[in-house]
């Protein structure tokens, strides 16, 4: 059946499989025998059963999946190297570390760790990076340059400010005021409220590189 279902990708590579297949396994099926055919192009298409489909475990690879491509993410944001070998923290519920701790060397060679630390209570470090997931938080261990980042904050929240004082300065214009339309006036007051809120995430996390 997963020959079946490759079939579309790689025809001729199954088709070959198929025939070979055939010679050693005439008969195939789990519980009852699968229909043959001389070409796998001709056999059936697999039919789902629903009484194969196992949700808890379709949960737990879609958690590990969100955990690889996070670690990834992070990688890629900070511009690791694609051979260094970093530590990973994981803080999940305490009902979760078993299933995470069970899957650390999978986990590991996907992300290109050295080592990881799973439990309820892991902490993260000044130079790590952060994903925060559903059910999750990620701590990639040396990630930041902790100096590299903090300039690139203040920069952030520089330039943040700016934008703050020039929408302020036109707000605040009674010429403006009076000759704007409302809808841009209020559009302008949206955005000033996005800076400020912008403005305060930005000195939260500054404050952690201090």
């Amino acid at each position: 059946q997963v020959l079946r279902l490759l079939h579309p990708f790689v025809p001729f590579i199954t088709e070959v499989l198929w025939e070979k297949l055939l010679e050693v396994a005439p008969e195939r099926g789990i519980d009852a025998r699968l229909p043959n055919e001389d070409l796998l192009v001709t056999a059936r298409w697999p039919i789902a059963r629903s009484e194969w489909i196992y949700a808890e475990l379709g949960a737990q690879f879609d958690s590990l999946r969100a955990l690889v491509r996070a670690i990834r993410d992070m990688r890629a944001s900070y511009k690791v190297a694609p051979g260094a070998k970093l530590q990973a923290r994981i803080k999940v519920r305490s009902e979760r570390v078993a299933m995470v701790q069970a899957s650390a060397g999978f986990l590991a060679n996907l992300t290109s760790l050295s080592s990881l630390d799973v439990g309820p209570n892991v902490e993260s470090t000044i130079d790590a990076a952060i994903s925060v997931l559903p059910d999750a938080e990620v701590y990639l261990v040396g990630a930041v340059d902790v100096a590299k980042e903090r300039q690139r904050l203040n920069e952030q929240l520089l330039s943040v400010d700016q934008q703050i004082k020039s929408l302020g300065d036109r707000l605040s214009n009674p010429g403006f005021l009076a000759k704007a339309k409302p809808e841009v006036v209020a559009q302008q007051r949206a955005s000033l409220e996005n800076l400020e809120r912008e403005r305060t995430r930005l000195s939260e996390t500054l404050l952690r590189y201090s």
